[in-house]
């Protein structure tokens, strides 16, 4: 919509349809990305105090912004913002944001700045013009009222001022001896460090590195020395967490990563308060360290020395994230499984199969239709007649401990209730015939097949064709109606400390009205065989979605699963047209990992999907920020998604 000004005033602008309040740029310099590096005469910035009734926690601010760049409106350059107790002192660290100019569209936008939990009665917003004027219309808080007390701010204490007057000579003697000291703490100091390089260089000769990947000459791995991280032995009490899938190790070389921290109250209710704030996972403690694999010669690898080529002394061995009947174990917080409530037992009389979805190691995952499962059991079913679920089945002849972990996984998964998240609705463990859980599964099918079957309601859009000769479309608040209930799930599953681990859209499931619901058996299906890594055979990993840390260092938390989130994101922005680095092989996409390990500039993150829009994608930018501590979290991108999708109601 093209956008025409009415009048242009010093100070004040109003442009058709919207009213606007704008600043003129009279000194004529401009601020540069980022830096605030000034051309010609340094440009002055706009200052913008804002005072709320009480001290708040703040997630997020949005400016409506003009960017009419034909007529000297642009967006501004960057931002700093402060925040304030009781406005006469401000923290000394500010949120700053840069924006990236936009020289192609001039239709007005929202700008967004996460400002990551902080917390004040005043803010104060720095704005550095990008052009000759820069118009806002409107300004708006993401905010809740802070708990705790808070006092007004006293001004920093002068340092005392305290004259003595020393006799010279003793002044003199003094710093003598003071020199003396330091030089021998020093030099004994450099003789220990000497000591310590001349040990370790001996017991590396006598270590034979280990190898992760496949034998090739040309591997680019990781120096664990470059890591830069403390890695501290666990706990006893903590080293024998609940991974389904995996038996608890008391042997510590065998553990691979710490479990999080035990959880003491249930959850209730489906977690949909925009004011509730979420439980951070504990950081799991890492007991060696793993190099990426190595990478194939081709047009991605750039041309690289044995310098660019690092050793590695040590190998970690990669949690293995599939569970018994080739579905993803999620990774949860230990819990008395006492407290649990009992799982209904549904007669197998009641099952009829319909077709084998996949199959793992000791089990399969089947499709059935069950009858009566209303009457059976309490959770929302549709129809009174049948219903679709997905059995997960232990092959007889299973070994004792396999079973333990099916029967540990059912327990668990069972005291999850949300409406985005699949119900496990019984067992079937008496009777002949193998071990069952009995899920939900949904009418449509998975996402990615369901996306693969639509093309986008925007006309002219060649690229996403219907996979099938079906006319079928979505459009587009449809789609970010989608993203946003799995937004809804994974915040539901943060709050519990419960990391997912294969958050993708073959895992999604979707009912009628286009309702989602977050599955784990993806993995166990052959259609996406080539969605994972296996490393020699054993640990099968979707490496394409997963974040850095999860493939270098085997740590899997809820910012991995934010990170994983933005890829499904893509994969459904692009109708799951393509595989996330389809051009890459599993090799390149490790190295192209361990680019961004090193802060090098040839990592190539995922590209912007067509008829993306660019806040949008700026989301998952954040998402897949190298320090997970930067990534924003699962209520604050459910929130941000859910204004974004005001107004959108699905087609019934």
């Amino acid at each position: 919509m093209a956008e025409e000004f009415e009048s242009e005033e010093e100070g004040h602008a109003s442009i058709s349809g919207y009213e606007w309040v704008g600043w003129k740029n009279d000194s004529g310099g401009i601020s540069t990305l980022s830096n605030d590096i000034l051309t010609g005469t340094e440009s002055r910035p706009i200052e913008i105090i804002f005072t709320f009734d009480t001290v708040r926690n703040f997630t997020a601010v949005y400016f409506y912004c003009n960017n009419m760049h034909s007529r000297d409106v642009q967006v501004f350059s960057s931002a700093k913002i402060w925040f304030s107790v009781g406005g006469r002192y401000f923290q000394s660290q500010a949120v700053q944001f840069s924006y990236m100019p936009d020289l192609f569209f001039e239709h007005s936008r929202n700008v967004t700045i996460f400002l990551h939990h902080g917390v004040g009665r005043v803010v104060k917003v720095e704005l550095h013009f990008a052009s000759r004027w820069m118009l806002l219309s409107e300004v708006s808080f993401d905010s809740a009222p802070a708990v705790g007390n808070f006092t007004e701010e006293e001004p920093p204490a002068a340092p005392p001022i305290v004259s003595t007057a020393l006799n010279e000579d003793a002044l003199g003697n003094q710093y003598v001896g003071l020199v003396i000291g330091v030089l021998a703490a020093v030099i004994l100091l450099l003789v220990v460090v000497i000591f310590v390089i001349i040990a370790r260089n001996k017991r590396r000769k006598n270590t034979s590195p280990h190898n992760v990947l496949r034998p090739g000459e040309n591997r680019v791995t990781i120096n664990m020395k470059d890591l830069g991280l403390t890695f501290s032995s666990c706990p006893s009490h903590l080293s024998n967490g609940s991974v389904y899938g995996q038996v608890a190790a008391d042997d510590p070389d065998k553990l691979l990563y710490q479990e999080p921290q035990d959880i003491k109250a249930n959850y209730t209710g489906a977690y949909c308060n925009g004011t509730t704030i979420s439980r951070e996972y504990a950081i799991p403690e890492i007991k060696k360290a793993v190099p990426p694999p190595s990478s194939k010669a081709s047009s991605f690898s750039r041309a690289a020395g044995p310098d660019r080529h690092y050793a590695a002394t040590a190998v970690l061995e990669l949690p293995n994230i599939q569970g018994v009947s080739g579905n993803t174990v999620y990774s949860a917080p230990n819990v008395d499984e006492e407290l649990l409530p009992p799982v209904p037992e549904i007669p197998r009389h009641k099952l009829h199969y319909l077709e084998k979805l996949g199959e793992g190691q000791f089990g399969e995952v089947h499709l059935c239709r069950a009858e009566g499962i209303p009457e059976l059991v309490d959770v929302p079913c549709h129809g009174n007649s049948s219903t679709l679920v997905a059995v997960k089945s232990v092959r007889p002849g299973a070994s004792t401990g396999t079973k333990a972990d099916f029967f540990k996984e059912v327990r668990i998964l069972s005291q999850l209730r949300d409406p985005n998240i699949v119900y496990v609705l019984g067992v079937c463990t008496q009777g002949e015939g193998p071990l069952c859980m009995i899920v939900e599964y949904m009418e449509n099918g998975d996402l990615n097949q369901y996306l693969q079957q639509h093309a986008p309601e925007t006309a002219g859009t060649l690229t996403f064709r219907p996979s099938t000769t079906s006319s079928k479309t979505l459009s587009y608040g449809c789609l970010i109606y989608m993203a946003t209930q799995i937004a809804s799930g994974m915040k539901y599953l943060e709050s519990l400390n419960f990391v997912h681990r294969d958050l993708a859209t073959r895992n999604c499931l979707v009912g009628r009205n286009h309702v989602i619901k977050i599955a784990d058996f993806g993995m166990s299906r052959s259609l996406y065989s080539t969605d994972y890594y296996r490393i020699q055979g054993r640990a099968v990993l979707p490496i394409r979605w997963m974040a850095w840390e999860s493939i270098l260092l085997g740590k899997f938390t809820t910012k991995s699963d934010v990170w994983a989130f933005a890829v499904t994101m893509w994969e459904i922005l692009t109708f799951a047209r393509h595989q996330p680095y389809g051009e890459l092989t599993d090799e390149q996409v490790i190295e192209n990992i361990g680019f961004l390990y090193h802060g090098d500039k040839h990592y190539r993150p995922l590209p912007q999907p067509p008829n993306c829009p660019r806040e949008i994608y700026d989301l998952m930018r954040e998402c897949w920020q190298r320090n997970e501590t930067d990534r924003p979290n699962f209520r604050e991108i459910h929130l941000f998604l859910q204004r974004k999708n005001l107004g959108y109601a699905p087609q019934l």
